[in-house]
């Protein structure tokens, strides 16, 4: 699980959707907003399964852990003041551990984030 304060509030959540830019590929879309450099927060995740993507809980709750396994492991080399989502779509589930990690991968350094 990814710690505390690299998970995105419920308040900050909220805000995010005004603005930001996306990126998309295959099995994900990742919106983020980047902060000023000024504030030195660490970079913040969240990670979204929708009930419409994934019926069944279990399945949604896998998915998301995978994903935050994965984030635990790169978070330190992400630039600071960094708020990100990650939105998922209906075929990721079906990824093993290492593809996901490498899509997820991928579109970290689409952004230009890392």
């Amino acid at each position: 699980m990814l710690p505390q304060k690299h998970r995105i509030s419920k308040k900050e959540f909220v805000g995010f959707f005004r603005g930001g830019k996306t990126i998309h590929s295959e099995n994900m879309v990742f919106k983020f907003v980047l902060g000023s450099e000024e504030n030195k927060k660490p970079a913040r995740f969240s990670c979204v399964v929708s009930g419409k993507a994934l019926k069944k809980a279990v399945e949604r709750n896998t998915l998301k852990r995978r994903a935050y396994a994965v984030l635990n492991t790169v978070v330190k080399k992400i630039k600071p003041c960094l708020l990100g989502v990650f939105y998922f779509k209906k075929g990721a589930f079906m990824l093993e551990y290492k593809d996901l990690k490498k899509e997820m991968f991928e579109v970290l350094e689409k952004a230009r984030v890392m």
